[in-house]
């Protein structure tokens, strides 16, 4: 059974509120909505209709949580209030916030259909679909959940897209959309290496250390405290701000601090990934004060001495990197 429902806005606002018409950012914000769904796989796979590049059509799919039909009226439902606004931090866990994703279909095709499977309630694997047609987007439809064998399948969703007019399987194998997605998620994926996350097109994953310039590994102990540094310095732009990425013992973020590089217009490009065992009772406070409870913030000594050799360090090779512009 497939039951239609309202989305809490109308489709003239949705078309009026800034989604993009760029195929490439399309399936960059889906792509993202996949890792906001804790995938550690993305997937874009086309299939050509002809021998003349056209394409039959389009599948993006990913491993993440799915999309849980009790909160359906909150992400589907909602627009420009997501879900994931609520759970939004100071770190790189949840891109979208806005609701906006989910339409950004209409540049790739006319409808789009995601199939998730998701563990209700009750621990039991639940299989839905959810289409949007670009010709009322005020409006969505559901079908009924299923169970489905959980020793075959496991939580995901993929978008399914056809009556494909505009595109060809050029505008997906050809360089300059590999070099797109690399720009946009070749900072995520260095922040999640340890998870071995992936964006894979027609089976191949994208080489997103081709856009690394330059990277060094070092190291500073401070107070009796160690912290393993990464350095990159990107040959591109990237599609995050310049940050210090701070990560705990289980390589997983704490939290991102600006550099203060971050408006030079000499093409410095850069990230730096610092992990510690430090950062496992660390708690990022906008208004940080002494705690005496076992767990640091900003105010701790280590902490800020760490950020002074960051930003000396830094500026080290932002000097180093001004002197090889001018060789």
């Amino acid at each position: 059974m497939v039951k239609e429902y309202n989305i809490s806005t109308n489709g003239r606002s949705v078309i009026n509120s800034g989604i993009t018409d760029d195929y490439r950012q399309a399936i960059a914000e889906l792509i993202w909505n996949g890792f906001d769904a804790g995938a550690t796989t993305v997937k874009i796979e086309y299939d050509e209709a002809n021998n003349l590049g056209a394409l039959r059509h389009i599948v993006i799919s990913d491993n993440g949580k799915g999309i849980n039909k009790e909160t359906l009226n909150l992400t589907f439902g909602a627009f420009l209030d997501s879900q994931k606004k609520k759970t939004f931090q100071r770190t790189s866990e949840v891109r979208g916030r806005k609701g906006k994703g989910r339409f950004s279909f209409r540049a790739i095709s006319p409808s789009a259909t995601w199939t998730t499977r998701y563990i209700d309630k009750n621990n039991q694997l639940k299989q839905y679909s959810i289409t949007i047609n670009t010709s009322d987007l005020s409006k969505y439809t559901v079908t009924d959940d299923e169970a489905v064998d959980s020793s075959t399948f496991s939580t995901g969703t993929e978008v399914y897209f056809d009556n494909i007019e505009k595109l060809l399987s050029t505008n997906f194998s050809e360089t300059p959309f590999i070099d797109f997605i690399c720009q946009q998620f070749a900072w995520f994926l260095c922040l999640n290496e340890a998870k071995q996350c992936t964006i894979e097109i027609n089976g191949e994953p994208i080489d997103y250390k081709s856009i690394i310039d330059t990277q060094e590994d070092t190291s500073r102990t401070i107070n009796d405290t160690h912290f393993d540094i990464k350095y990159i310095r990107w040959n591109r732009r990237i599609s995050d701000k310049f940050y210090f990425y701070m990560m705990n013992s289980n390589l997983h973020e704490n939290f991102k601090v600006l550099t203060r590089f971050n408006n030079n217009n000499i093409n410095f490009f850069h990230s730096i990934y610092i992990t510690s065992s430090y950062f496992n009772n660390f708690e990022f406070e906008e208004r940080p004060s002494a705690r005496y409870d076992g767990i640091t913030n900003q105010s701790d000594v280590t902490y800020r001495k760490l950020m002074t050799e960051m930003h000396s360090f830094l500026s080290q090779k932002e000097k180093e990197f001004v002197t090889e512009i001018a060789a």
